[in-house]
């Protein structure tokens, strides 16, 4: 059985990706549908976090990468080995370590520049 707290936040998700009640998995076949009432919820439980996580687990969410990987992949960060074992939050211990470098004074690429929208600052005279 799933967490409550998933269920829902699968809910929203699935909702805001039909547009439209008719599409919705939980719309009724005649037609008449109250499958996302408070009633609904409570009388029909099973069914809908069975249905909801169902959807769920055949669209997954995208995973983008970590501002790291994504900086390094454009070449705009580089890695620096540290040398100094260190362990995560997880317990898990990582070596051998990397910062990620960024130059602070380098310009962004016009190629990257552009595809995030980024406008071009005004030359000074």
């Amino acid at each position: 059985m799933a967490e409550f707290v998933d269920v829902l936040r699968q809910f929203d998700r699935m909702c805001k990706a039909n547009t439209g009640c008719f599409k919705c998995p939980l719309h009724e076949q005649d037609g008449v549908s109250d499958r996302c009432s408070i009633g609904a919820f409570v009388n029909d439980s099973e069914r809908i976090e069975r249905v909801v996580m169902t959807w769920a687990a055949e669209h997954p969410e995208p995973v983008y990468p970590l501002w790291g990987e994504w900086l390094t992949s454009i070449g705009a960060a580089r890695r620096v080995p540290t040398g100094i074992p260190f362990q995560l939050a997880n317990g898990d211990i990582v070596d051998p370590p990397y910062e990620i470098e960024v130059n602070l004074y380098d310009h962004i690429p016009a190629v990257i520049a552009e595809k995030l929208g980024i406008p071009p600052k005004e030359a000074k005279p």
